[in-house]
């Protein structure tokens, strides 16, 4: 004969079995709450995007998922140079928050997942870049943006080796700005 269970430890298990479900339905539910929030914000900055920038740029940055590495490095530099002028320039702080909110999205969600593919398949010309993190004036900034996503523009197609050894350099400087451009817009946002 086995183990008989009593009525009160029957009870305390089924308890503890329907406390575990309520609390995996509310994990369930908090993280589908997430989820349609995180959607919404998607779409709202989709639509201020497009409203704000819609015509300017829109069409500047089309799918280019068939495009060899470095002529979708060429194009996405292409787009975010068009945003310099209004990070920082633009009278309203806001809009050159948010414009740079949208170039460093850009830079982290579709360059540089390109530039480190193209990394990869060119490792043996890659010279080391000399990162120094340091801050700059907003002025000097924007001018060594300009200079970096220019160099890139101009760099495609590759002639040589060391066009290739450019673009990776390059792709490193405009990695150490954009860190230097994302620690200047979080104090600004701190201030």
């Amino acid at each position: 004969m086995g183990d008989v269970i009593s009525f009160q430890k029957a009870k305390e298990k089924k308890e503890v079995e329907d406390e575990l479900y309520q609390s995996r339905a509310r994990i369930a539910e908090a993280r589908a709450s997430i989820e349609e929030y995180w959607k919404n914000v998607e779409k709202e900055e989709e639509e201020w995007f497009k409203e704000r920038f819609g015509e300017r740029y829109s069409e500047d940055i089309p799918v280019i998922d068939s495009m060899p590495d470095v002529a979708k490095i060429q194009y996405l530099s292409i787009g975010m140079l068009k945003l310099v002028p209004d990070i920082f320039h633009h009278k309203d702080w806001i809009t050159q928050y948010d414009t740079w909110l949208y170039f460093y999205e850009l830079y982290i969600l579709e360059f540089y997942p390109v530039w480190n593919d193209y990394i990869e398949k060119n490792k043996k010309f890659e010279k080391p870049y000399p990162y120094k993190f340091k801050p700059m004036m907003k002025n000097k900034l924007e001018e060594d943006l300009k200079d970096c996503l220019e160099q890139l523009i101009k760099l495609y197609p590759e002639k040589t080796d060391k066009d290739k050894t450019s673009i990776m350099y390059q792709g490193a400087r405009l990695f150490e700005i954009d860190e230097i451009l994302f620690d200047l817009f979080y104090k600004e946002l701190i201030e």
